[in-house]
């Protein structure tokens, strides 16, 4: 680890299997947010058909499409979804182009891993963090740190930028549900610390993603509008499917998929918290705004955070905020 200074800013980085969520705390209620498609294609240089497709990322390993632009080129494109996806080098890339749309240059970032492999990955994960350093726009990376995933959403409920406890969950018993692109975090916390009871699943809404895209494609009409497996976020965003320009209703389809995962969801809870006493069930990630309602038929006390696609990255950036601000303090 480099020094870290006063120029120093926080960053949390959630660099999911769906979405990559950057968050940069600025100061003086600063803070920008950056979200992209956790995507990247490398591409042969000067290829004349990607002349003008931005977004690019350029550096030693190659050019590369990144996001939206990766999509609409590529008809089977599909995420990585293994649980060692931080030693590609399509993680650095997702990372990198997401941090440098923020304008930053010297930064301290927290990251997160999935609980089922946190205690495995972390000190490798902060490891190739460090190692990006001066990599891609001159980014200064002076401090990395991982915790686990969920953790992200806590903070991003519990304190404020300046590391102010702002309600009464750090003194709660609360559960997490962080339903992400390819995972599950049941996650359960005492007075703000974790309890031997976690629980991670490698299956998440793509799960249904896949039995959707599966189900469309099954009716030939549909073939020239599902071109990817990315294509059914739009479809669950919008209960629809875009058919030759028309919109098409797709909220039988989408029930459907959606009841395979639901069915083992509600199951892994109850068997993970029946017992528990939990005051508080929170649900987050980047599906929880999909399932929120189904879960609710049988959990009515859940919540969510405002915004559950960025809390965990905002969390992380608070954490890091907070730390950042008790080591200056402390000289």
């Amino acid at each position: 680890m480099t020094s870290v200074n006063e120029n120093t800013v926080a960053v949390g980085l959630d660099n999911g299997f769906s979405n990559t969520k950057v968050c940069v705390n600025f100061g003086l209620n600063d803070v920008k947010e950056v979200n992209v498609p956790s995507v990247a294609i490398k591409i042969e240089r000067g290829d004349a058909l990607t002349r003008n497709i931005i977004p690019m990322y350029v550096d030693d390993s190659g050019e590369w499409l990144v996001g939206n632009g990766a999509i609409r080129i590529s008809s089977n494109i599909r995420p990585i979804t293994k649980s060692t996806k931080y030693e590609s080098d399509e993680y650095r890339v997702h990372a990198l182009y997401a941090l440098a749309k923020t304008g930053v240059t010297d930064v301290q970032i927290c990251a997160g891993s999935s609980l089922q492999h946190f205690a495995a990955n972390r000190d490798e994960i902060q490891r190739r963090i460090m190692s990006w350093s001066g990599k891609y726009k001159n980014i200064k990376i002076r401090r990395a740190v991982v915790i686990p995933e969920p953790y992200g959403t806590y903070y991003d409920m519990a304190i404020d930028f300046n590391g102010t406890v702002v309600n009464g969950l750090d003194q709660a018993h609360i559960g997490i549900i962080d339903v992400g692109g390819n995972t599950v975090d049941l996650l359960e916390l005492d007075n703000g610390r974790m309890t031997p009871k976690i629980v991670g699943l490698e299956e998440g809404i793509f799960r249904a993603y896949n039995d959707l895209y599966a189900k469309l494609c099954e009716n030939k009409k549909y073939e020239d509008a599902i071109t990817n497996v990315y294509n059914m976020k739009r479809v669950f965003d919008k209960g629809t499917l875009l058919v030759n320009g028309e919109e098409v209703d797709a909220s039988k389809q989408i029930k459907e998929s959606k009841k395979h995962f639901l069915t083992n969801l509600r199951r892994i809870i109850k068997d993970t918290w029946k017992t528990s006493g939990i005051e508080h069930v929170i649900l987050t990630g980047g599906a929880a705004a999909y399932i929120a309602d189904d879960l609710r038929e049988g959990i009515p006390h859940i919540s969510m955070p405002q915004d559950p696609v960025m809390a965990n990255a905002r969390g992380f950036c608070k954490y890091i905020s907070r730390v950042h601000a008790r080591n200056m303090a402390a000289g």
